[in-house]
């Protein structure tokens, strides 16, 4: 995935995302991002969310949005990085 899925969480998006199992590490199933197998799942996730649940797609969404400004933003790559460099002067 690209840093786009971290730029759509992070403007509140909706997202449905095909399923990547190192992903949902960062954002589990239905908790900002909704994860389809293949096209038909996909097909039916649409027409699911686009029917009368705005309030599920905003509250997926605004999951998305509270994780990513709390655990991906650049602030927290920038820190991560530097631990990691930290860590291999020390060694």
């Amino acid at each position: 995935w690209s840093n786009r899925i971290y730029l759509m969480l992070g403007q509140g998006a909706f997202l449905l995302h095909p399923y990547n199992e190192q992903l949902t590490l960062n954002y589990e199933q239905g908790q900002g991002v909704v994860y389809y197998q293949d096209r038909d799942s996909l097909h039916q996730l649409i027409g699911h969310y686009l029917g009368p649940l705005s309030n599920t797609r905003r509250n997926i969404a605004r999951a998305g949005l509270d994780r990513t400004c709390k655990e991906h933003t650049y602030r927290h790559r920038v820190i991560e990085m530097l631990r990691v460099i930290d860590k291999s002067i020390l060694e």
